[in-house]
């Protein structure tokens, strides 16, 4: 596993050097922390993929005493550690820059906030991972671009709709979710993303077991 570690760092070692100068550009140039770490880590996802589709890895794999459930876990691994480990350094940056840059415009990151971009971050990364070990890169890209657009606006739209409607049942079903979620945000937000999270491993280690890596 260590040395599936060290291949995933390896092959993305200029993206990530991208993201430790990146982060601290982004309060010189004024922008948002949050949205810029969330930005990058998502294109993390990106680019473990490009690379794989640019170097043709996944041929070179067929050839390799390695068990694909190994490679999956690894990528699961190196992406979610790399994520935790720069939203520390978000953190550490931003408490450096609400002391030295005054005309720093944003409020300082929470650990409300920091929960919240984890969540999203590691709840969109892993609706991605299946994606992209069942379709090739581009339809991947695509298909997860139009996801991301979508979904949200879809959500949103459904919701209203459906508590708008007349039927009581539907309004009070509505706002019983809602309720428990505003009780207890952290047990049920981090229920799910561990759901989200174990799922898309699941799902991801059944379709690479079962793709074919030579055509």
């Amino acid at each position: 596993m260590n040395s599936l570690l060290k291949k995933e760092l390896l092959v993305n070692q200029q993206f990530l050097l991208l993201v430790i100068v990146f982060i601290p550009g982004a309060y010189v140039m004024n922008l948002s922390p949050v949205f810029i770490y969330a930005g990058l880590m998502l294109g993390l996802v990106v680019n473990l993929f490009y690379c794989d589709d640019k170097s043709k890895a996944n041929q070179f794999m067929v050839s390799l005493p390695v068990d694909r459930k190994s490679l999956v876990t690894a990528r699961f691994l190196f992406s979610f550690l790399a994520i935790l480990i720069f939203l520390a350094y978000t953190v550490l940056i931003d408490q450096i820059a609400h002391l030295w840059l005054a005309y720093f415009s944003y409020s300082p990151i929470t650990v409300s906030t920091a929960l919240l971009a984890l969540g999203a971050v590691l709840i969109l990364s892993s609706l991605s991972f299946p994606i992209y070990y069942k379709l090739s890169f581009m339809k991947a890209l695509t298909a997860n671009i139009i996801i991301m657009v979508v979904t949200p606006v879809a959500l949103i739209t459904a919701g209203s709709l459906l508590y708008h409607r007349e039927e009581a049942i539907i309004k009070k079903l509505v706002d019983t979710v809602i309720s428990i979620v505003q009780n207890q945000p952290v047990v049920i937000g981090g229920l799910v993303i561990l759901l989200t999270v174990i799922g898309s491993y699941q799902l991801s280690k059944r379709i690479y077991t079962h793709k074919d890596l030579v055509s």
